[in-house]
């Protein structure tokens, strides 16, 4: 038997809730600052699920940091600033602009990483890090297709330089990082 039946209107309160939450977020989502902000906060809250202790976005600057339970920080986007703990003599190099840096300290050491942007030619880069090391001796160099890598060592403490040439010439500024290990 086929029944021409009319199914009942869903209770009220399931209409009530679904109107209440169209009203909400149709002028939420029309909003550009309440969106880019809701949006911020859905990204980082699944990526504090996915196992970090806090993760902070500012898509208005273009910041991310992330921290870990251990309390390792990774930052990347402009206004990115030096870890708390680095050391002072490995800072960016002057006049560049940082854009990345991580750090994780274990057994009272640290190891980590920053990147940055500089106009400056790889002989003064690689000059001016090599004054900031005394006592280190440079173990390796190498130069493959533009990327040039130093890489100094003193006890168990390593630091990579590399300096990576602006390969097409549209910013004029070459890519510089520093890789510390057990420093």
């Amino acid at each position: 038997m086929i029944s021409n039946a009319v199914r009942p209107p869903p209770p009220a309160t399931s209409r009530t809730a679904s109107a209440l939450l169209l009203a909400l977020l149709v002028p939420l989502l029309a909003c550009q600052t309440a969106r880019r902000k809701l949006t911020e906060k859905v990204v980082e809250k699944a990526v504090e699920n996915a196992g970090a202790e806090d993760v902070d976005i500012d898509s208005k600057s273009g910041k991310v940091t992330i921290k870990d339970k251990k309390g390792n920080v990774s930052t990347f986007g402009n206004n990115t600033k030096l870890p708390e703990g680095w050391p002072a003599e490995l800072a960016n190099y002057p006049g560049s602009t940082l854009h990345a840096s991580f750090m994780s300290k274990a057994g009272g050491t640290i190891s980590g990483s920053i990147k940055m942007q500089t106009a400056a030619s790889a002989s003064d880069v690689f000059s001016h890090y090599k004054s900031k090391l005394p006592g280190f001796e440079q173990v390796t160099e190498t130069n493959i297709n533009g990327m040039q890598t130093r890489t100094f060592r003193k006890d168990k403490r390593s630091v990579g330089v590399t300096y990576i040439a602006d390969q097409k010439g549209a910013s004029g500024k070459a890519l510089v990082s520093l890789v510390v290990a057990k420093y």
